[in-house]
């Protein structure tokens, strides 16, 4: 196994409950911790997080560089993160508490809706930083809600990162096995541009296309979002085309960014603050090959997004571009030669081109 340099640990209250049931001081953290750092790592008093970590460390496949504790949204789950970052400050270069909102046991729905998604999100963000960086991660789901660990298991699989959990009583932890779960990634390039909409704003139900899986949707008063699972699915699957970007992108046009051409259609070249700038850094994309405006309104501002349109031909991709005032809609000509490429290039473009 490639050794990780990043843990992402999921955290409950076990070792605040232990601490309180012996009536340590909880008010003097440094007093606290200095005393829990006397005690043996595999020590119950301890709590699920810290025997779980020390089991993958004895294990051998970490190198602590960077830890994050996923904390609930609850006043002891925090309390729990500012314990653990105290105690392993002098373990881990950096340790960053995360509070999942909507983490929570007092409404289920809010955690269902809201806490399982934002999990999802805050070890995708992390994951894309690190593998940026060129740096292995790990999941420790030990700690926090039972629903979490199942779940774990799938953000594990999905964005293919090894997960551990200690099951309570045992005195190491388990790599637990991939789920049975697969979903078509040829599916999420056809139905990226509705996913990221849907990952972004609340959309309403009669715009969402009929194919897609209701246990990736979130219904609610007409209006459609992701689910905790389609952010899981759209995640993931994002993070899968960034590590396969160079296989599934057109072929390079051959021309330098000065040889290709804007063509401004409505005349407006000028009169939008920031567009020539924007559709230069366009040019510079091995796969445009040239671009033409084609709608301009000086008092209509609109999202930044680039999707399939009406007027696109079969290597086209339509973007909008705003600078909060004004709005301009181009079309871009790809060497796109096939519809999975045309797709890939939409995903490449919204992920480059904010």
């Amino acid at each position: 196994m490639i050794k990780a340099h990043t843990l992402i640990c999921t955290v409950g209250t076990s070792l605040l409950g232990n601490l309180r049931a012996k009536g340590c001081d909880l008010n003097n953290e440094i007093a606290l911790v200095k005393e829990l750092k006397k005690l043996d790592p595999a020590d119950k008093l301890l709590g699920a997080e810290i025997n779980s970590n020390h089991s993958i460390l004895q294990k051998g496949c970490l190198e602590p560089e960077k830890l994050f504790l996923c904390v609930s949204d609850t006043p002891d789950g925090e309390a729990t993160g500012r314990i653990l970052q105290s105690y392993y400050r002098d373990l881990f270069k950096r340790v960053q508490i995360l509070k999942i909102v909507g983490l929570q046991s007092g409404d289920a729905k809010r955690f269902r809706n809201h806490g399982l998604r934002n999990l999802v999100r805050e070890i995708a963000d992390i994951v894309k930083h690190e593998r940026e960086h060129g740096r292995e991660i790990i999941i420790n789901a030990t700690g926090g809600f039972k629903a979490q660990i199942s779940f774990a298991g799938l953000i594990g699989q999905i964005l293919e990162i090894p997960v551990f959990y200690m099951f309570e009583n045992f005195s190491e932890v388990i790599e637990l096995p991939p789920l049975p779960v697969s979903f078509s990634f040829d599916f999420w390039l056809q139905h990226f541009d509705a996913l990221e909409r849907l990952g972004r704003d609340l959309v309403p139900e009669k715009e969402v296309p009929q194919d897609l899986n209701e246990v990736l949707l979130l219904h609610e008063e007409g209006l459609c979002c992701l689910s905790s699972l389609g952010e899981l699915f759209h995640q993931g699957y994002k993070e899968r085309f960034r590590r396969q970007r160079a296989q599934l992108l057109p072929p390079d046009s051959g021309l330098r960014p000065e040889q290709k051409t804007i063509k401004y259609e409505d005349d407006n070249a000028g009169k939008h603050s920031g567009l020539a700038e924007y559709l230069q850094r366009l040019l510079e994309l091995s796969y445009i090959t040239r671009i033409r405006t084609y709608y301009y309104h000086p008092e209509l501002p609109e999202r930044l997004r680039f999707f399939i349109g009406a007027k696109c031909a079969p290597n086209e991709i339509e973007g909008w571009y705003s600078n909060g005032k004004a709005t301009t809609k181009f079309i871009v000509v790809t060497t796109a030669r096939s519809d999975p490429e045309r797709q890939a290039t939409l995903v490449d473009l919204t992920e480059k081109i904010p």
